[in-house]
């Protein structure tokens, strides 16, 4: 009976570490475009630095902004960006239900050749 909590443990632990994962198209877009978007931004750098938004903004003031929560935002110089990238919902939605599904075939196929037994009399 403790092997199979532990093995339902792993799982929900997996499940909870699939879906804080991130996935981004490969195309490159503007920060005109990601403005637009309104999702998940990824920037790289000319220096390979990646920085992560959950949203670009391009305000009043002509100048983009990456915001990484509602309340803290960073200016994005624009002469040193190589890369945009935007979230790419549909593939995340795929990998985490995939997942999930062979995660599931798993635990069940260990479950049906082996039942937890229980010991009512203590034998």
């Amino acid at each position: 009976m403790k092997r199979h909590l532990k093995v339902l443990a792993r799982f929900l632990a997996l499940l909870i570490l699939i879906q804080s994962c991130t996935v981004y198209k490969s195309a490159n877009v503007s920060l005109s475009e990601a403005a637009k978007s309104n999702l998940n931004v990824k920037i790289t750098t000319d220096s390979g630095k990646i920085v992560r938004f959950k949203r670009v903004e391009f305000s009043d003031d002509g100048k983009f902004y990456g915001f990484v929560n509602n309340t803290r935002k960073f200016w994005i110089n624009t002469g040193q960006v190589q890369k945009v990238q935007l979230k790419n919902n549909k593939k995340e939605t795929m990998i985490l239900i995939g997942v999930s599904a062979v995660v599931v075939t798993v635990i069940g196929l260990l479950l049906v050749n082996n039942p937890p037994t229980i010991d009512i009399y203590g034998d």
